[in-house]
């Protein structure tokens, strides 16, 4: 296994093969954690029709196996193997929905016994070997499942800020694609059922792109005879027509429109969605340095004029959203300081356009994305999200290699992407006496 070695450590380099039908496997060989992790990572559209049937299903499997059919029981199974964890939930990126199953067990060699293979069988029994009731989903189950994601969709509003960073994003994409909420839409839950999520579930198996990552010291020898011994069930053979990821591109706008929402809040929250269009393959790291210089960070523009220098904003940010062309800024601000707060951002967004960047804040502010390259490898969850991030970007580079490109960014590449950049969205969550939708 070819390791890169850096100040910040050892990086894991990932390799690639396909198990089964269609079943794309990412090997990454490490022996710096204690225990090993298994992936599984099932891609379907983001879709409107499907969106909320489809966070059900992770919802519905984890409830118990055909093996452990309930909850209790297969946290009794976990705990005999020395706390082993199983999970599954649901995520976003692009125009992509993702069910994603993890499992962690400790290495084998800590504790004399074949753990790996046992987490092997159970995350497959997990995806592929569920609990019925007649064929098909345990109706009681589902009514449960449907009952806390009523409530989860319910409750987003609760946490103004993250709320507002939806709706932002929802204004800019639209109630399609990257737009939807990634937990869905509750007037959908009345029409789901049993047999409604269990055939959902069948077709997602037969269509959507899996992968599965392994972060192991296991051989990959052994880890490819160990997943097709177990993932070898009949429905992964009637696999066809396999989902391929899409990217999300939003189109520019001629005029920025505005948004104010007003609710019960003490701080305003303020948001500008930018897209950034006729990207180029490596028009991509002059962003994430862009990025890096307009919002993350305490040496940032944003946090050095609008918060310290300006006290305009309890914080500022900015975040580049990947395998989408959107920048997203984010400043929490005092009411009564909207206009201002919008005239400053705009300024530093001017600034990077006609490239007022100096060495230092260039510097580090490729210090600062090295820095959380760097620190991926801390976590092995990080390294898989990386790797999986790239693959959907169909993109199979390590992460030194991101690395080295982010080094050769120089001041006029910034400048020449900062040029595709269009301000489609500017959101603003204010109080009740302050403002409306408009």
């Amino acid at each position: 296994m070819e390791r890169y070695k850096r100040k910040g450590g050892v990086f894991m380099i990932q390799k690639i093969s396909e198990i089964n039908n269609k079943i794309v496997l990412h090997y990454i060989n490490e022996e710096k954690y204690k225990s090993n992790i298994i992936a599984v990572f099932l891609t379907v559209p983001l879709l409107r029709e499907t969106v909320t049937i489809n966070t059900l299903i992770p919802a519905v499997l984890k409830r118990g196996t055909s093996k452990y059919p309930s909850m209790q029981k297969l946290e009794i199974h976990l705990e005999e193997m020395y706390g082993s964890t199983l999970s599954a939930s649901v995520d976003k990126t692009g125009n992509n929905h993702i069910l994603k199953f993890y499992t962690e067990t400790i290495k084998d060699e800590i504790v004399g016994e074949n753990l790996f293979e046992k987490s092997v069988e159970n995350i497959s029994e997990l995806i592929f070997s569920p609990y019925l009731e007649n064929g098909i989903f345990s109706n009681e189950y589902v009514s449960q499942e449907k009952e806390i994601l009523h409530t989860v969709i319910n409750n987003k509003v609760n946490n103004k800020s993250s709320y507002a960073r939806g709706r932002c994003i929802e204004s800019l994409c639209g109630d399609e694609g990257y737009g939807m909420y990634t937990y869905g839409y509750v007037q959908d839950l009345k029409n789901i059922n049993a047999a409604s999520i269990y055939n959902q579930y069948i077709d997602v198996l037969k269509t959507a792109k899996i992968d599965i990552f392994v972060c192991s010291n296991k051989s990959e020898e052994e880890v490819k005879d160990t997943l097709e011994k177990y993932f070898n069930y009949d429905i992964l053979n009637q696999r066809e027509n396999i989902y391929i990821p899409k990217q999300t591109y939003i189109p520019s706008v001629e005029k920025t429109k505005e948004i104010k929402e007003s609710m019960d809040v003490v701080q305003g929250n303020l948001l500008f969605g930018l897209t950034i269009t006729n990207i180029e393959k490596l028009d991509k790291n002059a962003i994430i340095v862009l990025n890096a210089l307009l919002g993350v960070g305490t040496n940032s523009k944003l946090f050095r004029n609008i918060r310290e220098k300006e006290h305009l904003a309890y914080t500022a940010s900015s975040s580049y959203i990947r395998n989408t062309n959107i920048i997203s800024v984010y400043a929490g601000i005092e009411i009564k300081n909207y206009d201002k707060a919008v005239e400053l951002i705009k300024k530093e967004i001017l600034d990077l356009k006609k490239g007022n960047i100096s060495k230092r804040e260039l510097a580090d502010a490729k210090s600062i994305i090295t820095y959380s390259y760097n620190s991926l490898s801390d976590s092995p969850y990080s390294v898989i999200n990386f790797y999986f991030d790239k693959s959907i970007a169909n993109e199979n580079i390590s992460i030194d290699e991101c690395i080295k490109r982010i080094e050769k960014v120089k001041v006029s590449d910034i400048v020449n992407v900062s040029k595709k950049l269009n301000l489609n969205v500017i959101y603003y969550l204010t109080n009740e006496q302050n403002g409306g939708v408009e």
